[in-house]
């Protein structure tokens, strides 16, 4: 681990697997804090769990990771509002 992403928070889409999954893992390396979000939040809890394993700090959020709808849209803000209140960060 460099720490080139120490103090920094990464918002992980489709982080329930393959490349998000690595992403996170990769994201969570670097020293990121890491909000793995999934339509599968089976599948974004466990990621954040193996970065947790991996001594590092992840948030599940089961979520959408594109925006098609006006709907979709005001769930992503949510997540924003959500990721800096966990964040601590305004």
């Amino acid at each position: 681990m460099t720490g080139r992403l120490k103090n920094k928070v990464a918002v992980i889409t489709g982080a329930a697997a393959g490349i998000g999954r690595a992403s996170a893992l990769s994201f969570a390396k670097e020293g990121a804090k890491v909000f793995c979000v999934d339509w599968d939040g089976k599948g974004a809890a466990e990621t954040a769990e193996l970065v947790k394993k991996a001594d590092g700090q992840a948030i599940a959020w089961k979520g959408m990771h594109r925006c098609t709808s006006e709907s979709q849209r005001i769930e992503s803000l949510q997540l924003i509002a959500a990721t800096r209140k966990r964040t601590k960060r305004s």
